[in-house]
């Protein structure tokens, strides 16, 4: 399947998963932003890459559980290029959750009240990008969501297992990774004038990757602090992403510095 194809089929589904969830949602928050910071990295190309991270972002709950919607649309600089020219890459990777609590599924509430709480997770990510690698990765998980009780706004932890295929353009192959393990927690909790929010992750090595070396354990953070300009729904604040073994590569072998990511960001968003 062509670049522009795969492109094309995340944001088509991701819009009928939006008009689908918009006519039977409870409660929904829909969100567009933009990230912009100096210092990102990508393996092979190295860190200090300038991106520009525009994002759609759809959550809502209705009788059964929740959705979460997210695609990002990121533009590279020209450290790290597109397969043509040296105009810089080009990605877009979203991802599609859906959780369904014990409650919906028969757990009695009143018997198991904090039992009840506890979701059922099933997540589906996708992506894609015009660089010589070409990556196309496709990951999905299945486990479950486990809430942590606090005053306001929200915090949560997750448990899953994880399988992933990619696509290697310098060897032309179709790579598929050992199925292995996820685990995260998400959160967002007013503070001060603004909101404190972010996510960490933890993914397990997955055997070889698509050039036979063994993959390691993949940790990603990012942290932002938002302030709601006087109630407009317009928001601006600071984000920062730390990322080791981006997406499994083992970061000592790569000369680049490419695969440890340490990036200070400017965010925007706006809500409506």
């Amino acid at each position: 399947m062509s670049q522009s194809k795969v492109n094309s089929s995340i944001v088509i589904a991701g819009a009928l998963l939006v008009s689908l969830n918009a006519q039977a949602a409870n409660w929904s928050d829909t969100s567009i932003g933009i990230r912009h910071g100096e210092r990102f990295a990508e393996p092979g190309a190295g860190p200090r890459i300038t991106k520009s991270m525009f994002n759609f972002t759809h959550v809502g709950g209705d009788s059964y559980g929740g959705n979460y919607f997210t695609v990002d649309t990121i533009v590279s600089d020209s450290q790290d290029h597109a397969v043509e020219g040296t105009d810089g890459a080009q990605e877009i990777y979203g991802f599609y959750q859906r959780t369904v609590p014990f409650s919906v599924l028969g757990v009695n509430a009143r018997t198991y009240d904090y039992l009840s709480q506890i979701s059922v997770l099933a997540r589906v990510d996708l992506g894609s990008k015009n660089t010589a690698f070409g990556s196309r990765p496709r990951k999905y998980r299945l486990g479950f969501e486990i809430p942590v009780p606090i005053t306001t706004g929200f915090w949560s932890f997750s448990v899953a297992g994880y399988k992933e295929t990619n696509y290697n353009g310098f060897t032309g192959q179709a790579v598929s990774f050992d199925p292995t393990w996820s685990v995260g927690s998400a959160w967002s909790i007013p503070l001060g004038p603004g909101s404190f929010g972010g996510f960490v992750s933890a993914t397990g090595a997955k055997g070889k990757d698509g050039f036979g070396n063994e993959t390691k354990t993949e940790l990603m953070a990012r942290v932002t602090y938002l302030v709601d300009i006087a109630g407009s729904g317009f928001n601006v604040g600071v984000g920062y992403q730390a990322w080791r073994n981006m997406f499994g590569n083992d970061e000592s072998l790569d000369s680049t510095g490419g695969s440890r990511e340490s990036a200070p960001m400017l965010m925007t968003e706006y809500h409506f």
